[in-house]
């Protein structure tokens, strides 16, 4: 794949990461602090967008055995994308109304298929790039590249909704009627960008006249690959990590909204913050990683943790000392670009570590197990962050401490997950390149 090519793939995740953050940043954070609903029963509402993800191993599997038009990746990406956008321009009127039962399910729903389309689709990208890449290291890097783009449209989001959406007020009609716009340009341009980036990124085969056997024939079975003990162990360390990473997806900007008092164009810039320390780090993995001839991906896995523990003891930090200038004035935007960093690294070496352990026959169940686990624990990170909240609060604690416990708890999940970077002393991956 060309640098040309490459990039205009990248632009599935670039678009991707409007709709994102259109839903995880935007929209909760409007439901949480401007309509005073409660944070355990939004984070449960939005988190409904990563509980569907493990149907993203169900279709992994799909595209491995069976091609659409005569392929594996592409048609299955514009579909599961266009799918993802359909619901997003009815959710302005559906989470302004949350008061009624018909709302809230329809809520519920939407959510739910926009966090399926657009898991199912970013996955089928690295797939792709699986088949396209034979050798590890520069499926790594592409990955990387991938995700730099990903970065780069949440920056962008984050300029864009906080231009277009400065401040919100539920019962202003104008406030609405720009809300309602927004999502629906966003969702419209997310499936152009998406058809321009996939155009060309697949030839077409003709199986017959190639003599190359079906996919079916070609691919293992689900249970097959899932019982190879270097990727469970992969997985486990995805899941412990990926929840307590996304612990403050849904937390994040209501904490700036209720502890500082900050509009929605300024924690909007959270992102842009948290954005700025992940494309500066994956930079500079991956330059590291070139310097270097192969990836250290344990080592660098194990300084994301690290990294992103004490991020998240900053912010714990920060939400005691509120009232503290310049103290509770600076820390969380530190804390914030450090937790940035720290996500960079996570992304960049978990790239590298599962485009080594997928082969083109087995890609799509590869990267669905990577979607399937990673997005149920973020769906379980980002619920929990609510439960949290609310429950300190419930205790008795200010809602600064309750915000607290929960960034406390995050640090202390990733030093967890650290277990399961080693793999089995004796194991033939133990001292591969992965193993540094």
């Amino acid at each position: 794949m060309t640098t040309f090519e490459l990039l205009r793939l990248s632009l599935v995740r670039f678009a991707a990461s409007f709709l994102v953050l259109l839903t995880t940043g935007i929209l909760n954070r409007l439901v949480i602090t401007e309509l005073g609903v409660s944070a355990i029963f939004a984070t449960l509402l939005f988190s409904l967008q990563h509980f569907a993800s493990p149907l993203a191993l169900w279709t992994g599997r799909i595209s491995d055995r069976s091609r659409l038009l005569g392929r594996r990746r592409t048609p299955f990406i514009v579909a599961y994308t266009t799918l993802a956008a359909l619901t997003v321009p009815f959710l302005p009127d559906l989470l302004t109304t949350l008061d009624h039962a018909s709302s809230v399910i329809w809520a519920g729903v939407s959510l739910a298929v926009t966090g399926f389309g657009l898991k199912a689709a970013n996955l089928l990208v690295s797939a792709l790039i699986v088949d396209r890449a034979m050798d590890a290291e520069v499926r790594g890097r592409q990955l990387n590249v991938v995700w730099v783009m990903a970065i780069a449209g949440f920056i962008a989001g984050g300029v864009v909704f906080g231009w277009a959406l400065p401040e919100f007020d539920p019962n202003e009609a104008l406030d609405v009627d720009r809300l309602r716009l927004v999502a629906t340009l966003t969702a419209v341009a997310v499936v152009i960008l998406t058809l321009v980036g996939v155009a060309g990124a697949e030839a077409r085969v003709d199986d017959v006249a190639m003599g190359v056997p079906e996919p079916r024939e070609a691919a293992p079975s689900t249970a097959t690959v899932l019982t190879r003990p270097e990727l469970r162990r992969a997985l486990v360390f995805l899941a412990l990590s990926d929840l307590a990473f996304f612990l403050q997806e849904f937390i994040l900007e209501p904490f700036g909204g209720d502890v500082f008092d900050l509009p929605p164009s300024v924690t909007t810039s959270f992102n842009i913050t948290f954005g700025a320390g992940m494309l500066l780090s994956m930079v500079a993995a991956s330059g590291l990683g070139i310097l270097q001839g192969s990836f250290p991906t344990r080592a660098v896995l194990r300084t994301a943790n690290v990294a992103g523990a004490i991020a998240f003891v900053a912010l714990a930090v920060s939400s005691l000392t509120s009232v503290t200038r310049p103290l509770g004035a600076s820390l969380p935007v530190v804390a914030i670009f450090v937790l940035g960093a720290a996500k960079g690294l996570y992304n960049t070496g978990l790239s590298h570590r599962f485009m080594a352990l997928a082969r083109p026959e087995d890609a799509g169940v590869v990267m669905g197990a990577w979607g399937a686990i990673g997005g149920f624990s973020m769906a379980v990170g980002g619920l929990l962050g609510g439960v949290l909240v609310s429950l300190g609060e419930s205790v008795g604690l200010e809602l600064g401490a309750s915000y607290g416990v929960a960034f406390a708890f995050e640090g202390v999940l990733l030093l967890a997950a650290l277990i399961f970077i080693r793999e089995p002393k004796g194991s033939a991956s133990a001292t591969d390149s992965l193993g540094r």
